[in-house]
């Protein structure tokens, strides 16, 4: 059995999976997820549109766990290792974030987290979910046509640009959901995923998309996510759609295992062509894993931003330091730079 990677979590959270802050209270960088050709100064961020309806303003009390009280992601671990001595107590105090967790993956213990069993929203770290439950039912190499089911996506929200009758790959689908976090390609792999797992082709859209809400439930379950629940395959805020940072631990474990999915989700950039839909150039939105960007660092191996009002910016990511796979998560940053920042000083502050 694979070892589960450390994935340092970075998930914050302030605008919709995908969704645009227009009124100025919170100032997330905009930039196009899709373009007709890579340049070589080209960075992405979630796309942010939807007017922001809510601020963070409280900080959730710090709470500790003992290796004791954590459960490993898998029961596979190899042996521990002594942790590292904890940074001085309120040294992680900035920037602001509602939950943080830096997790060895390999010993299934925390070193260090604060709200790590408060309900949050989740924005599209999500779509991990979606994608490792996709997997259970579709091969990568499996081609479908892209349907209506895109039109699904919610207007302003981050998009891979697929058009009806496209056909794809499952594995340049799930890229085109996971790079540059795109909801129409979320409801792709969603209705295609219900339909396979049911057996049952001619299930129309609105029944698939709710056949996989329960499946994404059940599955969660299965991972051991006791406090979540989903409403939705891409994350979009709603109010029976949420998690805490120790479950999205878990699923994030889960989902980096994945080869497949942690080759994906540790792509800085793919081009998809079709006669349909044109020259598509997906970038990931994470910013650790940008070449070109200020917070690029080699030993990041994913794996998934989101970004909603209700969420505010959040980080799952997954990092080799040394020998060790460590997970380093952050929820509820105000700014999309923020959870870059706070990733690095929680990594600066907890390990040697």
């Amino acid at each position: 059995m694979k070892k589960i990677p450390v994935i340092c979590f970075a998930v914050l959270m302030l605008t919709a999976c995908g969704n645009t802050s227009g009124d100025g209270t919170f100032a997330f960088a905009k930039a196009s997820s899709v373009t007709t050709a890579p340049a070589e100064t080209f960075t992405e961020t979630e796309t942010v549109t939807a007017p922001l309806t809510e601020t963070v303003t409280t900080t959730a009390a710090e709470t500790t766990t003992t290796a004791a009280e954590t459960t490993a992601i898998t029961a596979e671990t190899t042996t521990a290792t002594a942790a590292p001595e904890p940074a001085p107590a309120g040294e992680i105090d900035y920037p602001y974030c509602t939950a943080y967790a830096l997790y060895n993956a390999d010993t299934g213990e925390y070193i260090a987290e604060k709200g790590l069993d408060e309900r949050i929203s989740i924005a599209s770290t999500t779509k991990l979910l979606t994608a490792s439950l996709a997997l259970r039912y579709l091969d990568p190499e499996d081609v479908i046509t892209v349907g209506e089911e895109v039109r699904r996506a919610q207007p302003d929200s981050t998009l891979s640009y697929l058009l009806p009758y496209t056909e794809i790959s499952v594995y340049d689908l799930l890229a085109g959901m996971l790079l540059p976090s795109g909801n129409d390609a979320a409801y792709t792999v969603a209705v295609n995923t219900a339909r396979a797992a049911a057996g049952n082709e001619s299930l129309s859209d609105d029944e698939a998309v709710a056949y996989f809400v329960e499946l994404m439930n059940g599955f969660g379950a299965e991972l051991g996510m006791e406090n979540s629940r989903f409403a939705n395959p891409e994350g979009w805020d709603d109010p029976g759609h949420y998690s805490t940072l120790r479950d999205m631990i878990k699923l994030a474990g889960y989902a980096a295992a994945d080869p497949t999915l942690s080759e994906i989700t540790s792509t800085y950039q793919r081009e998809f062509y079709s006669d349909v839909s044109g020259d598509l150039w997906w970038t990931n939105t994470n910013l650790f894993l940008d070449p070109y960007s200020a917070y690029y660092r080699e030993d990041c191996t994913g794996i998934k931003t989101g970004t909603t009002s209700d969420a505010g910016c959040c980080l799952i990511a997954e990092f080799h330091i040394g020998d060790t796979d460590y997970i380093c998560a952050v929820m509820g940053c105000e700014e999309n730079e923020q959870r870059y920042e706070l990733v690095n000083e929680i990594l600066a502050a907890y390990l040697p």
